[in-house]
């Protein structure tokens, strides 16, 4: 590892990041509940499919990629102490909050099919949604140290 305190700091932050990112692809990014009851027991079987949305149906794996990238970056920025490898958690840490504020978030509140058919349909964001985007913060700010401090 680098050895000094900011590099253990740029570590920790990029390393979380990375398996943020990848558990966030595994969760829900939002579900529908009816009437204070979850969807998938009330729902007709047709609607049911679209009661919780995950990670994979989402992005299709590209939180994993990203996450592993992360990781493979926070070695880099750590160990290597490279500006480049702090640039590159920036980018990715960027591209993870625009794919959760940009083409999560407008989708988190919508009831969709569900709504459609149900009244008391509600929709909200799963924990697969908040992961992200603390994921991508995290890489961000490891980027931004890493950047920020010489040597």
């Amino acid at each position: 590892m680098g050895g000094t305190p900011l590099s253990s700091v740029v570590l920790v932050l990029a390393g979380m990041a990375g398996l943020l990112m990848i558990a966030a692809e595994f969760l829900n990014v939002f579900s529908v509940d009816v009437g204070g009851t979850s969807c998938e027991v009330v729902a007709s079987p047709d609607v049911a499919d679209f009661c919780a949305t995950s990670g994979f149906e989402r992005h299709s794996g590209a939180l994993v990629l990203l996450g592993v990238f992360t990781l493979a970056m926070a070695w880099g920025a750590t160990a290597g102490r490279s500006r480049a490898a702090g640039a590159a958690l920036l980018l990715v840490g960027a591209t993870v909050l625009a794919i959760g504020l940009l083409g999560d978030l407008p989708d988190v509140f919508s009831e969709g099919v569900v709504g459609a058919r149900y009244a008391a349909a509600m929709a909200a964001p799963g924990l697969g949604f908040w992961l992200e985007l603390v994921g991508g913060a995290l890489a961000l700010a490891a980027g931004v140290v890493r950047i920020s401090r010489p040597g």
